[in-house]
């Protein structure tokens, strides 16, 4: 008797990205990996993005969709899908992003055929100013395969510097992990747009007994000034309260992390959590600096990200901080045309 393929739980959170909403469904659709169910979570996003989920409904019965009734956060929203989904394994997309045709298929069957928690695939980031799409090699994850206390090591040894290890949209998850990490993740409460991944994969790693990562395109990252998800690299262009909303919600994730890891007993890790503290305090002053908002004012977020991150004072950022971004190449697009073709 064939084997049934696995449900795959497929979360899109929804705010502020109408324009690239059909392209990022669209792209879940008509991957190559057929058993899927798709939630859609609308944040209470302004414009029309309940007509098209709504279209999209009505075309495709494996798809849900709810609305909040408020704004609640992209971490919110993400837990709000999360606990609709039936599936054996769980994965998120964020709605202005979208993925490769045959990642998920690849990904599903490294994770049934060795029963893994855990498996990461590759970003290619798609530049919508420049209209070009090209990888980090360095930010990507290399091939490895990790268990038990070895996954949790390296996440957090990598301190922050490399944001494929915490974001969480570039990784399937099987539900068993994420249901026993769910009843953590409700700890951390409020709206929350910034920095949230790190909630996420801190439990998630922590708990995982096998990683793997494999070198298969998986999604396309949107780097666009106008897009929800990329807000801290487009923070020069934001207001001064949007700069203070991002720094509130940094400190409650390092809030989060630490009771997290005091209360499971792993507290060798909090020197590793305290380093990528640092870092981000160097790198969120750098785009205090390069903004253009008054000396007061500038003056009066960095006492704030000083005080919101319990450190003494901000180091000059380093070389190092940025080595993972140093090197870019040019993504082809023809491995992913042929398999189309196929």
């Amino acid at each position: 008797m064939a084997k049934v393929p696995k449900l795959l739980s497929i979360v899109v959170p929804i705010y502020g990205t109408e324009k690239y909403l059909a392209r990022c469904l669209d792209s879940i659709i008509n991957q190559s990996y057929e058993n899927i169910e798709i939630i859609c979570v609308n944040d209470s996003s302004p414009g029309e993005a309940e007509k098209i989920c709504k279209r999209y409904c009505k075309d495709f019965k494996f798809i849900k969709y709810i609305k909040n009734n408020i704004n609640l956060g992209l971490y919110r929203s993400r837990l709000v899908g999360s606990d609709l989904a039936k599936g054996d394994y769980i994965c998120f997309v964020d709605s202005d992003d979208y993925v490769t045709i045959d990642g998920y298929r690849n990904l599903l069957l490294v994770a049934e055929e060795n029963e893994v928690d855990i498996v990461a695939g590759t970003t290619i980031i798609n530049d919508e100013d420049n209209n070009e799409k090209y990888l980090y090699p360095r930010n990507n994850l290399f091939e490895c395969e990790l268990e038990k206390e070895e996954i949790a090591n390296q996440f957090f040894q990598q301190r922050g510097l490399q944001f494929c290890w915490h974001a969480i949209w570039n990784k399937i998850y099987s539900k068993k992990l994420w249901d026993k990490s769910r009843p953590y993740f409700e700890k951390l409460k409020g709206h929350l747009i910034m920095a949230e991944d790190l909630a996420f994969s801190s439990v998630l790693f922590s708990f995982a007994k096998k990683f793997q990562s494999l070198d298969i395109d998986l999604v396309f990252y949107t780097q666009d000034n106008s897009s929800s998800n990329a807000l801290a690299s487009t923070a020069i262009k934001q207001s001064s309260k949007k700069i203070k909303k991002n720094i509130s919600d940094l400190k409650k994730v390092f809030e989060f992390v630490i009771d997290f890891l005091n209360d499971i007993e792993s507290t060798h890790y909090l020197e590793d959590l305290e380093i990528w503290k640092r870092l981000y305090s160097r790198l969120w002053f750098d785009t205090i600096l390069r903004s253009d908002i008054s000396e007061n004012v500038r003056s009066s977020i960095k006492k704030l990200l000083l005080k919101s991150l319990k450190i003494e004072k901000i180091e000059n950022s380093k070389e190092t901080d940025h080595y993972h971004y140093l090197v870019r190449s040019k993504w082809f697009p023809y491995g992913e045309e042929l398999k189309k073709e196929i």
